[in-house]
Parts: C-alpha cells; structure tokens; sequence
C-alpha cells in the first residue's frame, strides 16, 4: 500500500513548482474565461526560490482496468508539504516533499490513517523537466520514476498564448528507471478559478510500450496555474496502465485524481 500514496503523492510533485511570468497587460474579469487576454503571451517556466513552501491536497481513486466479478475500489486523500532545498544557477531547484496527511481505504475499509514519517527528493528543471529522484522506501521499483514523467508537464521556451501547443520526447533513460514517452500540451484557456487568474493548461502522457506485464502509462491531466504567484491552483485528470506491486490486484489499474492548493 506504501505506492498508493507515492502515486497521489506524484500528482502534487510533479506540478507544485510551476510558475507562470505572465506577459498580460489586461487584468480579466471576476469569473470565467477573459477574451481580451486570447493575444496575451506568457513565458511559463519555474521561478524557484529557496525555503518556498507548497501545500496541497490530492483525491486519487482506482479501479483495475480487467473488468471481474468482484470489485476492487482503492481510494487514497492525501495531503503533501513541498519545500525548496536548494536554487541551482541554471534555475533548477531540489525540492524536499513529505506528507502531511493520508488515508487510503480499499473497498471502504481503511487500511491506512496516518502519514508516512518519510520524505522524498528531487531535482526539476526551469521548465520543469525532472531531472533526479531519490525515495528512502524501494518498495515501488522503477513505476514510481515512471509515473514522475507521466505527471510532469514540461514547458516550452516560448512565450505562449491562447491556442498554442507543443511536444516534449522522453528518451529512455534505464540508469533512472525511466522509459520512453511523449508528452503534449495546450493552453487553452486564461481563467478565473476561485478569484484567481489562471493559465488553464492540457496535458497529455503516452509512454512507450514495453514486453513486460507492467503496462503502458498514458494519462491526460488539465492544470491551472496561477498568473500572479505560479502556484498551482487546482488539477484533475485520469490515466491508465499503472502497475502496483503487491497490491491484491489482478493486471494494471486505472486512475483518476483530483489536486487542489491548500492556504
């Protein structure tokens, strides 16, 4: 059970640092899409500082994807503190993520309440490319380095507007524990989410298929980001092909998940 909460706990790490250096000139309205920022071009990339601070709060459920006679519902809620250890030159940042808060309930029953005392590391790039993972728990082999490419949207070096859309390649990488993928984004959307104003982002994940019983991740997420601060406001999305071991579960399972910032 130690992986479901990695997996929620990837959701959050995966996008917490993002920071959006807004180019617009035209505040938008109180609620909803602006139509006079669609011209509006945005640099989006990190803005690390040492010592920040981000909370967030994270609702994963899954389901395995071979239907069977018996259901398994595996819910996990979560709660996650990310801090900045260190801002490096090139404006990379290790980041030190622990958690705050947990549950995880299989079927309704509780089998987990209380949080892990352990803390995880890792070093993401300006754009947000991972770049390094450390984990002190080995219980979860190379799906937990895997699953931090699926989540991770990675930014162009262009200033970006309304309708813009690019690609970034994941080469293999079997030192890390990683495997190919593609992922592509698209913003949509500049909006206002609970009085904020947000770069609204689509994020999508396909990882190259491998002869092995581990399955394939894809996943599609959506993510808004807030202009002024770069903190990520709220993000949804679902996936497929996760592979836990040592969960009573026949094949690969499928995910949906909910994050929110907390104050």
């Amino acid at each position: 059970m130690r992986l479901l909460t990695r997996m929620a706990m990837v959701v959050a790490a995966a996008t917490l640092g993002v920071s959006v250096m807004a180019q617009a000139t035209t505040a938008p309205p109180a609620g909803g899409q602006d139509p006079s920022l669609a011209a509006t071009k945005s640099l989006i990339k990190h803005v690390f500082k040492a010592s920040q601070k981000y909370k967030m709060k994270i609702d994963v459920q899954m389901q395995p994807e071979k239907v069977s006679a018996e259901a398994t519902n595996i819910d996990v809620n979560i709660e996650t503190e990310d801090t900045v250890q260190k801002v490096n030159e090139d404006g990379s940042a290790k980041i030190e993520s622990k958690y705050t808060a947990m549950k995880v309930t299989l079927n309704g029953n509780v089998v987990m309440d209380e949080p892990p005392t352990d803390t995880e590391k890792s070093t993401v790039s300006a754009n947000n490319t991972p770049i390094d993972f450390e984990s002190a728990n080995a219980d979860d082999g190379d799906f937990g380095k895997r699953l931090t490419l699926a989540m991770a949207p990675i930014y162009s070096d262009k200033a970006l507007g309304v309708g813009d859309a690019w690609t970034h390649e994941f080469k293999e990488d079997k030192a890390k524990g990683w495997r190919a993928g593609t992922a592509t984004h698209k913003l949509v959307a500049f909006e206002t989410v609970n009085g904020v104003k947000c770069a609204k982002i689509e994020h999508a994940y396909i990882e190259k298929p491998y002869a092995d019983d581990q399955g394939s991740i894809k996943v599609n997420s959506t993510y808004w980001i807030d202009l002024a601060t770069g903190m990520l406001v709220k993000g949804e999305g679902k996936g497929t092909g996760f592979f836990i071991p040592n969960v009573p579960v026949e094949g690969t399972l499928k995910m949906t998940f909910k994050i929110q910032q907390l104050k």
